[in-house]
């Protein structure tokens, strides 16, 4: 056909040898090779993104607040218990709660075991002699017990402010 019309397509070959489509840069085996490594690259990033992710709620998580003081209220009643006994020491019962004498909400005391008491349900907050409901009688009760220099001690303690070290106080108590 020597002086034909017709023009022969020459196919291209790939970077790789492969012949290649006409109209495109690279053959169909090196475009879905292509794909495949920016599939790959993407599924990496997501997983790095999912390991970050998990390590900042688990920071997050240990280092809430209502965590800390659940955990040191566990440890600061076992303290307790650990030196007064586990009996009333009003009555001597043995079905005993912790009592706070300068109450929960002030954080510098909270967790101090010289500020917690075993009492029974009775001497707690039921009775008419109790530490909820006759505050005044109970400190005395205290005071005579331990010492006027034990309540003051514990007194002057409450005065402090709380630094919000939830890890030193958990260290304290440990």
């Amino acid at each position: 056909m020597q002086g034909s019309n017709f023009k022969t397509k020459t196919i291209k070959a790939c970077a790789c040898g492969k012949p290649r489509m006409t109209g495109h840069k690279k053959c169909l085996s090196c475009i879905s090779l292509q794909v495949r490594l920016k599939q790959k690259e993407q599924r990496a990033k997501e997983k790095a993104r999912e390991i970050v992710r998990r390590a900042k709620k688990k920071i997050k998580r240990e280092s809430n607040p209502r965590r800390w003081k659940n955990k040191l209220d566990k440890l600061w009643r076992e303290k307790v218990i650990e030196m007064w006994g586990d009996k009333c020491v009003i009555c001597g019962s043995l079905q005993i709660n912790i009592h706070h004498i300068i109450g929960r909400r002030n954080l510098a005391t909270r967790w101090s075991v010289n500020n917690g008491v075993p009492l029974c349900a009775l001497h707690h907050t039921f009775g008419i002699q109790s530490a909820h409901q006759h505050p005044v009688w109970f400190l005395d009760e205290m005071a005579n017990r331990c010492g006027f220099q034990w309540l003051k001690d514990l007194q002057d303690e409450g005065n402090l402010t709380f630094n919000k070290n939830y890890e030193e106080v958990y260290k304290k108590l440990c």
